[in-house]
């Protein structure tokens, strides 16, 4: 057997493992929550870069889609009118008050690509949302309060969670009054 000595004096470790190193947290994600990093990751480099990432092609297709969203549709009911329909007067003040905001918001993106783009996004999954959840739910005739637990947590989570790890401060409050702003341009139905 042949042997030879081995000097590690020069060597330095910051750890030094013998078999199992349970100090690392491994985490797995499922294949929503990696689209959910993705996305958090994106809207990070958009406002890391600001509108820089935005080429020209996509920043046409963002200026439709908002101002898509921005248009009323065909019916001509205002938000407190489809509220009282829907049997949700008492939110008539709240939620106008929420809308007014978002338009703000709204006006505050409009000069930026990169705001526009996550607008745009927000925007397009709470409408998504709402059409597979919400609007099954009252076709289905399920309660009041089931109705606006699916909305809270279908729609006003979904949307949230999309920006789960970017550290910005948008509060579920925000994000019912771009839900608001929606209804009141009939992208959004309260009654089928």
């Amino acid at each position: 057997m042949f042997s030879q000595s081995v000097s590690q004096d020069k060597n330095s470790a910051d750890k030094v493992i013998g078999r199992d190193d349970n100090s690392v947290n491994n985490t797995y994600l499922t294949s929503t929550q990696q689209a959910i990093s993705a996305i958090a990751d994106m809207y990070l480099r958009i406002l890391d870069n600001s509108d820089q990432h935005i080429n020209d092609d996509t920043y046409e297709d963002v200026k439709e889609s908002l101002f898509r969203y921005r248009s009323p549709k065909s019916d001509i009911k205002d938000l407190s009118t489809k509220l009282k329909e829907a049997d949700r007067a008492e939110l008539i003040e709240d939620a106008l008050e929420l809308k007014e905001s978002t338009i703000k918001l709204m006006t505050r993106y409009e000069a930026s690509n990169s705001g526009q783009f996550i607008l745009v996004h927000i925007l397009s999954t709470i409408a998504s949302k709402h059409k597979a959840f919400v609007v099954p739910a009252i076709k289905g005739n399920l309660s009041r309060t089931e109705v606006d637990a699916i909305i809270d947590t279908q729609v006003i989570g979904n949307a949230l969670e999309i920006l789960n790890g970017t550290n910005r401060s948008i509060t579920s409050e925000k994000m019912y009054g771009l839900m608001y702003y929606l209804a009141g341009n009939c992208h959004i139905k309260w009654t089928i």
